[in-house]
Protein backbone atom coordinates (compact mmCIF):
# COMPACT_ATOMS: atom_id res chain seq x y z
CA UNK A 1 0.00 0.00 0.00
CA UNK A 2 1.62 3.07 -0.50
CA UNK A 3 1.46 6.46 0.88
CA UNK A 4 -0.65 8.10 -0.87
CA UNK A 5 -3.24 5.24 0.03
CA UNK A 6 -2.15 6.04 3.88
CA UNK A 7 -2.81 9.98 3.41
CA UNK A 8 -6.33 9.09 1.79
CA UNK A 9 -7.36 6.69 4.31
CA UNK A 10 -6.19 9.00 7.18
CA UNK A 11 -8.02 12.00 5.71
CA UNK A 12 -11.20 9.82 5.48
CA UNK A 13 -11.32 8.25 9.57
CA UNK A 14 -10.33 12.31 10.15
CA UNK A 15 -13.16 14.38 8.63
CA UNK A 16 -15.72 12.25 10.13
CA UNK A 17 -14.10 12.37 13.48
CA UNK A 18 -12.89 15.75 13.85
CA UNK A 19 -12.63 15.94 17.39
CA UNK A 20 -10.25 12.49 17.67
CA UNK A 21 -6.28 13.04 17.98
CA UNK A 22 -4.19 12.41 15.16
CA UNK A 23 -2.38 9.44 16.98
CA UNK A 24 -6.05 7.80 17.02
CA UNK A 25 -6.77 8.46 13.49
CA UNK A 26 -3.70 6.95 12.00
CA UNK A 27 -4.02 3.76 14.30
CA UNK A 28 -7.13 3.26 12.80
CA UNK A 29 -6.13 3.75 9.29
CA UNK A 30 -3.15 1.47 9.61
CA UNK A 31 -4.88 -1.34 11.35
CA UNK A 32 -4.03 -4.20 9.66
CA UNK A 33 -2.26 -2.91 6.77
CA UNK A 34 1.24 -5.00 7.73
CA UNK A 35 3.62 -1.67 7.46
CA UNK A 36 6.86 -2.29 8.46
CA UNK A 37 8.91 -0.14 11.03
CA UNK A 38 9.91 2.38 8.82
CA UNK A 39 6.17 2.96 6.90
CA UNK A 40 5.03 3.36 10.68
CA UNK A 41 7.74 6.25 11.75
CA UNK A 42 7.76 8.17 8.46
CA UNK A 43 3.65 8.25 8.80
CA UNK A 44 3.93 8.86 12.27
CA UNK A 45 6.25 12.20 11.61
CA UNK A 46 4.08 13.31 8.81
CA UNK A 47 0.74 12.77 9.94
CA UNK A 48 0.93 13.22 13.91
CA UNK A 49 1.82 17.07 14.56
CA UNK A 50 4.94 16.63 17.23
CA UNK A 51 2.64 19.38 19.82
CA UNK A 52 0.17 16.03 20.35
CA UNK A 53 2.69 14.08 22.17
CA UNK A 54 5.86 14.26 24.33
CA UNK A 55 8.80 13.65 22.90
CA UNK A 56 9.97 11.16 25.74
CA UNK A 57 6.52 8.97 24.77
CA UNK A 58 7.38 8.82 20.87
CA UNK A 59 9.14 5.40 20.84
CA UNK A 60 6.65 3.83 22.67
CA UNK A 61 3.74 5.30 20.53
CA UNK A 62 5.16 4.51 17.62
CA UNK A 63 5.40 0.53 19.00
CA UNK A 64 2.20 0.92 19.84
CA UNK A 65 0.86 1.76 16.26
CA UNK A 66 3.64 -1.11 14.43
CA UNK A 67 1.78 -3.78 17.07
CA UNK A 68 -1.77 -2.52 15.73
CA UNK A 69 -0.34 -2.38 12.36
CA UNK A 70 0.50 -6.00 12.54
CA UNK A 71 -3.03 -7.06 13.83
CA UNK A 72 -5.30 -8.82 11.90
CA UNK A 73 -7.73 -6.44 10.62
CA UNK A 74 -11.13 -7.73 11.36
CA UNK A 75 -14.13 -5.22 9.63
CA UNK A 76 -16.65 -6.07 11.98
CA UNK A 77 -15.01 -4.64 14.97
CA UNK A 78 -15.75 -1.25 15.24
CA UNK A 79 -13.22 1.41 14.20
CA UNK A 80 -14.14 3.84 17.07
Amino acid sequence: MNEKHLSTRFRAFKSGNIFVGHYIILSKAIRGMKYGKMKVVEAFNKLVPKSDYAQDEKESLLENLWSVTQDDFRPELPLF
